[in-house]
This record gives C-alpha cells, structure tokens and sequence, in this order.
C-alpha cells in the first residue's frame, strides 16, 4: 500500500490540481429535473422576467408589515397570500375590514402594468366545503375589482386545501397577454 505524504510547496499543489482535473468529468454532470408530486419528474420552472421581479419587489414593499400577508415567487408567476381565517373572521363570506388596506395596496401596484390580472384562490377545507370557499374567493374579486382592477382581468376560484390545511386567500399576479393575442 503507497503511503500518502503531505503535498509540499507549490509544485506539489499543482499537480495535486491536475491529477484532480483529470479525473473529473468532461463537461456539466447531467442532473434530472426535481420530481413533481406523485414521484414523476417535471420541467423546471420558468424563469422570471425582469417585469415579474419588478412587480414583486413593488409588492414585497407595498405590503411589508401590513399583517398575516406573504409574497411568493415561483418561477414566473407572483403570489400574495393572506391569512384565510383572518381575511374571514366569521363564517361567512364578508371580508374583515382589516383586509382592505391590502387589498388598497395590492390594487396599486397592479394597475401600474396596464392589461395585469389577477386569479383569487380562497383554500380550505374538505371538497365538501367547495360553496363556501367560492364565496369568499368571489368576494375578494369583487372588491379588487372596486378597487379598479378590470372584471375581465379577475377569476375567482374556491379550491379544498385538504384535511388540517390552513384556509388561505392566494392571489395569483396575471401578466398582460402578448400583443396580439
């Protein structure tokens, strides 16, 4: 068995350099996509354009300490997501008070891109509880939409979130259409 000795000096640095060189691969080492739920392996996200990190800085900004409110970024698309239990204290579908200088906020920032959307998703619950979760999304269109978002640019979607999950309001940022679409 060859003994290892200690590399001295800089001669022995570099070609402990090049040897290591030598035995790496040729090229990038090629890695597989994350998988997607369900175990199967799925493209990577899009990439963010320079108007999606824009608009997100503008609403991580606009909405900073205004309350159980996060901004997040996947790949292309921007979220805001609320507290779905402090949005709707009642169980009804009117929005708490609290909720309106956000909403105010959110409104402005979106309006600064002509043609930008907005899809509203309220999640909670079991599928039994469908009714009441489109309800509430509805109701938060409708006062996005008084806040001066075109109706044309808001869907409104009440989604189950599954047994235990957390009701939550994600509001999804949706880009102007391409020029001649």
């Amino acid at each position: 068995m060859a003994s290892r000795a200690p590399v001295r000096g800089w001669i022995g640095a570099v070609l402990l350099g090049m040897a290591a060189a030598a035995c790496a691969p040729a090229g990038p080492v090629p890695t597989a996509p994350p998988p997607e739920e369900g175990g199967r392996a799925g493209p990577p996200p899009a990439a963010a354009s320079p108007a999606v990190l824009r608009r997100e800085a503008a609403l991580r900004e606009a909405l900073a300490g205004q309350g159980p409110v996060e901004v997040r970024r996947t790949g292309a698309e921007v979220q805001v997501v609320l507290d779905g239990a402090w949005c709707f204290p009642s169980a009804g579908d009117q929005v708490a008070p609290e909720v309106y200088g956000i909403l105010d906020r959110l409104a402005q920032v979106l309006l600064e891109t002509p043609g930008v959307g907005a899809r509203v998703e309220y999640r909670a619950g079991p599928a039994a509880a469908f009714p009441a979760a489109q309800r509430r999304a509805e109701a938060v269109k409708r006062l996005l939409a008084v806040r001066g978002l075109p109706r044309a640019g808001l869907t409104a979607v009440g989604r189950p979130g599954g047994a235990g999950a957390r009701p939550e309001v994600v509001i999804t940022v949706v880009p102007p259409a391409p020029p001649g679409e």
